[in-house]
């Protein structure tokens, strides 16, 4: 099938790249044997959880979180009933329904609370995002709503989700700059 063509395609550039490069090694070992050493590390489960639940926190107080795992569950429900609503873009929902919960663990594997960490999550939330949007956008289509109502709701709902994640970003932009030296916040 197309999906696994392309993820052999691209895991094969990747490794010829570093092959090439000379660095395959180095590669190895800065992207798996290092995180390995981490999650060899005495961190019971629940401690793992709380670093999880630390790392994800200023996503609920945006929505985003919500969105996405909202958007998770209208994917498996699309992906294994209504195949032909989705069947465009089935292989992407494919990859972001695995990605996901790869993500979570991945993020708490190690046990230590690294910002980066969920930043790799932020792709897949945006998607599942989207999808809720669209599934809203398909709903509002059924009720035979004017362009402009519609509009017009899409704007409020961007609206509050942008003026609630506001105060957040200003309050890690002033953390980041302080953490920096730079006093001018």
């Amino acid at each position: 099938s197309s999906f696994f063509t392309g993820c052999f395609v691209v895991c094969s550039v990747v490794l010829f790249f570093w092959g090439a490069q000379g660095a395959l090694a180095d590669f190895w070992d800065a992207s798996f044997k290092y995180n390995f050493i981490y999650i060899t590390e005495n961190i019971n489960f629940i401690q793992k959880l709380i670093l999880l639940w630390d790392g994800i926190t200023p996503l609920t107080e945006s929505g985003l979180l919500q969105f996405a795992l909202l958007g998770y569950v209208l994917g498996l429900i699309l992906f294994f009933f209504r195949r032909e609503t989705i069947d465009p873009w089935r292989s992407l929902l494919l990859v972001n329904l695995i990605d996901l919960p790869i993500e979570f663990v991945l993020a708490s594997l190690s046990g230590k609370f690294l910002t980066h960490y969920f930043i790799s999550m932020v792709p897949a939330f945006i998607f599942f995002s989207a999808l809720v949007f669209w599934c809203i956008l398909l709903l509002l289509s059924s009720w035979k709503l004017s362009k402009k109502n519609i509009f017009a709701f899409q704007f409020c709902l961007i609206a509050i989700l942008i003026w609630s994640s506001v105060s957040h970003y200003s309050v890690q932009v002033s953390t980041y700059k302080l953490a920096g030296g730079d006093r001018t916040v």
